[in-house]
């Protein structure tokens, strides 16, 4: 193999990871994001949830103590 197909193979695989690297970066990490958001966003809403439930509980437990 000569310098100069050699020169042009390592310029394709270079091309190849750029496009790799592109990719990640345009698609695979802002969807990476965009998910990570939604499960917090859940996770967040899910505990207020449970927070009001708690209270919803304990407030029939203090009034069926009290009767």
């Amino acid at each position: 193999m000569n310098l100069e197909s050699l020169f042009y193979t390592l310029l394709a695989r270079v091309r190849e990871y750029q496009r790799m690297v592109n990719a990640i970066d345009n698609v695979l990490l802002p969807r990476i994001v965009e998910n990570a958001r939604f499960v917090r966003l859940k996770l967040d809403e899910d505990e207020r949830e449970e927070f009001v439930r708690r209270i919803v509980i304990n407030r029939l437990l203090e009034s069926l103590g009290r009767r």
